[in-house]
């Protein structure tokens, strides 16, 4: 009696790793972006937060450019003056 419910049961085992095995083919579900979720939460709408962060980046971007050619012109009136005293 013991053998058999044994077997019974390495046979329901056997089977159900083969089932869950065989299954799940489905593609997962696409997630949200982190920053929509959390504005979710926090009870804001999930757009506004989006095109707050967005110009947020934008700023930063201008920003750094702004920097960048501030250098050059910096840069480039340093070589002038190089250019003057060497003459």
């Amino acid at each position: 009696m013991k053998k058999k419910l044994a077997l019974l049961l390495c046979l329901m085992m056997a089977f159900s790793v083969f089932a869950v095995g065989c299954g799940g083919d489905e593609e997962p579900a696409p997630q949200e972006e982190p920053a929509q979720e959390e504005a979710v939460e926090n009870g804001e709408e999930a757009g506004v937060e989006v095109e707050l962060e967005d110009e947020e980046e934008a700023d930063a971007e201008e920003e750094e450019l702004e920097e960048v050619e501030a250098e050059e012109l910096e840069e480039e009136e340093l070589d002038e003056e190089e250019e003057e005293e060497e003459k």
